[in-house]
């Protein structure tokens, strides 16, 4: 254990199990009291131990109280809820006493860069303004597109800000460049500061302690140590273009120059994002390989995209287009898809009011639940499917009737009584064939009704209240966001709370209030 905040030998000792932690992990204090302490010889009711300060960082798990030869133990667990530097005050509270022990300056950073870490998208517009989760899109707009994770590498956030003061200067030196230039020369010193002339813009060298730079992506962005390279493919419905710090606009530099605070997310990497189609249109999906060999994607989000806004002049659309078709080269973007007449409501159901979306989620999870007890869920199923269309949802979870599971079952006894009968008429090899089929379905059976009997649940909140959390406390991180009518596995639930699993694998805790339970087909 590691002696914290009192010297050994001392009456009362404050042992700790360490200084530094990770988020989610658990911190043990051990507070020993020796028999000859004078708090113990004048008090005869057990002490408290509580923590005073920013206590709202940590949770309590358990504590107790053990007399042992060296003295009384006071030993608490906690867990971690949030990231960044504070201060905890141990307190010995008895009904006539309370002693204050020195303070305890811990360090909480994000969970390590591995497997399990959530590699999520930021849109912001092109000026670098941040862009909602609720925000619609626009078709044909540039947009910026910035891959974030929180996770913890020893000196990378140094290196990070760093890197991005060094293109802040490079940028500011640019600029005062071109006001001394005379009358006459600015073509030539902008030629020399877009080329990285050492006269006017010195280059700027990613400080990676790795020694790698992504090789699709943002190539100038430093990675941490860990991340090989990340790679992010054109989507069919968007125009995509990999940007490196120096094209990233300043409000975004300086924005994350001077971030603060606990669960920061640096970038990754960065990408201008064209979108060509209206409707509900996912976002590229990156994927980053890591030096274990180990290859993760970035988490999948929807984007309404509404038509161009009418408001535009015919010279803005002109405009507009040129900007487009400069990301992929002239002539390779569909330009009629932005000058042709557009419906006025999408056909996906963008026009739905918010009301209206809640009650087709309400009405999804009563279809679901029929289709799971229903003997022909066939029209069920068909108003299922068009509701969640209408809504946008890209995966939705597979749904097995019981009807399904009964019928397996039934062949599955049909084929064991032709396997008995078959057996009396002395014929081996029907019994055989016979035997492996009974045996086929007896594992479709068991299948079927393992989903049948897994309750299922659809969201019925927007996006921003039915977070998917790490832990089940609001503090909690979030990994995800369910879309309104989005369904989920519920593998565990408490009061307040249920453990879900998405149709994309990811697990973690949803408030109980924000879904509809299906239930079970049994």
């Amino acid at each position: 254990m590691l002696l914290y905040g009192q010297d050994a030998g001392s009456a009362i000792e404050v042992r700790l199990n360490a200084d530094e932690f990770f988020a989610g992990q658990e911190l043990d204090i051990d507070i020993l009291i020796r028999h000859d302490a004078l708090s113990l010889r004048r008090n005869r009711d057990m002490p408290n131990c509580i923590l005073e300060g920013q206590n709202s960082a940590v949770q309590l798990l358990q504590s107790s109280s053990i007399p042992e030869q060296d003295g009384l133990h006071l030993r608490s667990r906690y867990r971690f809820t949030q990231t960044g530097t504070c201060t905890l005050v141990p307190v010995l509270q008895w009904k006539r006493m309370r002693i204050e022990l020195k303070p305890l300056h811990l360090t909480v950073h994000e969970p390590p860069l591995s497997e399990q870490t959530v590699f999520l998208w930021k849109l912001y517009t092109s000026d670098g303004l941040p862009v909602a989760e609720e925000t619609v899109a626009e078709q044909g707009q540039p947009y910026l597109l910035c891959l974030t994770a929180a996770f913890y590498v020893p000196g990378y956030e140094a290196q990070y800000r760093g890197y991005l003061r060094r293109v802040a200067a490079s940028a500011e030196n640019t600029g005062a460049a071109l006001l001394a230039a005379p009358a006459g020369s600015a073509g030539g010193i902008s030629t020399a500061a877009s080329t990285g002339s050492a006269e006017h813009t010195p280059p700027v060298v990613p400080a990676s302690s790795s020694g790698k730079t992504s090789l699709a992506g943002a190539a100038a962005l430093p990675l941490p140590a860990g991340i090989l390279r990340i790679d992010c493919p054109a989507a069919e419905n968007a125009a995509v273009e990999p940007l490196d710090a120096a094209q990233l606009p300043a409000a975004i530099i300086e924005a994350e120059i001077s971030r603060t605070g606990s669960g920061q997310s640096p970038i990754l990497a960065a990408f201008r994002w064209i979108p060509l189609s209206i409707g509900m249109q996912a976002l590229p999906q990156a994927a980053i390989f890591l030096d274990s060999g180990a290859k993760v994607v970035s988490q999948l989000r929807n984007l309404r995209v509404i038509p161009w806004r009418d408001a535009l002049s015919e010279d803005d659309m002109e405009k507009g287009m040129e900007r487009a078709a400069h990301v992929n080269g002239a002539g390779q973007l569909p330009h009629a898809a932005f000058t042709e007449k557009l419906p006025e409501q999408p056909p996906n159901g963008s026009a739905l009011s918010v009301q209206e979306e809640i009650g087709s989620a309400h009405r999804i999870a009563s279809l679901r639940h029929r289709e799971l007890t229903a003997v022909f869920p066939f029209a069920a199923r068909y108003e299922r499917k068009k509701l969640e269309t209408a809504l946008g949802i890209v995966q939705p979870l597979p749904l097995y009737p019981a009807i399904y599971g009964i019928l397996a079952a039934v062949f599955t006894v049909l084929l064991l009584s032709g396997v008995v009968w078959l057996k009396f008429r002395n014929k081996k090899g029907g019994m055989i064939v016979a035997l492996i089929l009974a045996l086929c379905c007896t594992g479709i059976a068991a299948g079927l009704f393992n989903r049948t009997m897994q309750p299922q649940a659809v969201c019925i909140a927007l996006s921003n209240a039915a977070s998917v959390r790490r832990i089940p406390e609001a503090a909690g991180s979030i990994v995800y966001r369910l879309a309104l009518g989005e369904s989920v596995w519920i593998v565990r639930q408490t009061a307040l709370w249920c453990y879900v699993k998405t149709a994309g694998g990811i697990t973690g805790w949803v408030p109980q209030d924000t879904l509809a339970v299906c239930g079970t087909a049994l």
